[in-house]
């Protein structure tokens, strides 16, 4: 039994096997042209499909997907940074800068000979969204560290640059693929890693090893753009003059963030901190006694101290350092003058920590004659950067008040 095609006046007749093996050309979703059977699909075919169907939903609601990638990306990397050790933590940032670095060079290798056949046309596509998917982990990381190794008072500068390369992140996808931008970013999430990564190494901080972790990144940049102008020395050549002020303007201002005490002295971080009535050491803990205040006032208010007569204020703190490292802390303590609406330094106490304990180092310092009125204790280096700070107000009272006690 034969079979017929026709189209127009034209018909042409076939044998019944050759009908069973007629093959209709169709086009799938990207314009590629396929052929059909009434056969199943295969594994392969299977997966193909719904692959193009994904691609199709991402593409749809790729802003969406990004905004709520955001969110949960840093939600996850605040819960995964807080669980594992700072060097795991470091760890997980070198993997992100070696991405970012080997995407970059996959990006701008596209005019270099044997590099646009059919295997980099495929990836090459996906090679922004992962430069983009690790420059985010990066910027969340360093956020979440910064914040904690500095108050908010102090570095806020730093933190709101942070904060816009995390959420500008989302909407820098286009840009990447331009050298200048890519370095730029690039730059400074090595300037940032190599002041977190260097301490860890060498088991020391300070202002020399920050010159030494700057000078670090910026010999790795250097390095690095010479390897692009090999690569891909058209796009290199285009933006050469930009891209080396660029980085020029990043390695100035960090250091200009350094030498004002706005960037925090990372990787130390105040783990807790309290204004106390009493501390007392026994062996390995701290017996602290304190007013029971309600929750309300605990959180949204400045804590209130009432001292009775001849009574001391103490102020007690857990400081995070990682194993083998050591800094001297001081704790600073001020006095608001109303009239001059200046803090007035009225003491400082100095002491050594040493790293290692996941709770943090533990310390006090006390203040025997503080008058009532507005007091705050600067938890800083020997630098004279800003780890923390307590702040609280102390009430003359006429005789002591109720305390409850714990152990720290």
């Amino acid at each position: 039994m034969g079979g017929v095609y026709g189209e127009g006046h034209n018909t042409v007749s076939f044998s019944c096997a050759e009908s069973r093996a007629i093959l209709t050309r169709m086009q799938d979703g990207e314009g590629r042209m396929h052929e059909h059977t009434d056969r199943p699909l295969t594994f392969m075919e299977r997966l193909r499909a719904r692959y193009r169907r994904a691609r199709e939903l991402f593409l749809r609601y790729e802003r969406r997907i990004s905004s709520i990638s955001l969110v949960t990306g840093f939600i996850l990397d605040n819960i995964m940074f807080s669980r594992i050790q700072v060097e795991t933590a470091a760890l997980a940032l070198t993997g992100h800068i070696a991405i970012v670095a080997l995407g970059i060079v996959l990006i701008n290798m596209q005019e270099r000979q044997g590099w646009s056949g059919w295997l980099y046309q495929k990836t090459r596509p996906i090679l922004p969204p992962i430069v983009q998917f690790s420059f985010g982990g990066l910027f969340s990381g360093f956020f979440i560290f910064y914040s904690r190794s500095g108050s908010l008072a102090a570095s806020w500068p730093l933190l709101l640059l942070l904060i816009g390369l995390l959420i500008g992140n989302e909407f820098f996808r286009q840009r990447y693929v331009r050298m200048a931008f890519q370095t730029s970013i690039f730059y400074i999430a090595l300037f940032l890693y190599a002041v977190f990564v260097l301490p860890l190494l060498i088991r020391d901080m300070g202002t020399a090893v920050f010159l030494a972790s700057g000078l670090a990144s910026l010999g790795v940049a250097l390095a690095f753009l010479y390897i692009l102008s090999h690569l891909a020395p058209l796009r290199y050549g285009a933006s050469r003059t930009i891209t080396l002020v660029s980085i020029a303007g990043i390695f100035i201002g960090m250091n200009v963030l350094y030498f004002t005490n706005i960037m925090p002295p990372i990787p130390l971080s105040l783990r807790d901190a309290g204004v106390y009535h009493d501390v007392v050491r026994i062996g390995s803990e701290y017996r602290v006694t304190y007013e029971e205040k309600p929750w309300h006032r605990r959180y949204l208010q400045t804590p209130v101290y009432n001292r009775a007569p001849g009574e001391a204020v103490y102020v007690w703190t857990a400081i995070f350092a990682p194993a083998g490292l050591t800094a001297n802390i001081v704790h600073e303590w001020q006095l608001y003058d109303e009239a001059s609406e200046r803090w007035m330094t009225t003491n400082t106490v100095a002491f050594p920590i040493h790293g290692g304990r996941d709770e943090g180092y533990r310390g006090y310092s006390l203040k025997s004659n503080a008058t009532a009125g507005k007091w705050r204790v600067n938890v800083k280096t020997a630098r004279g950067a800003i780890i923390g700070r307590v702040s609280f107000r102390i009430v003359e009272a006429q005789s002591p008040v109720p305390v409850q006690e714990k152990v720290l």
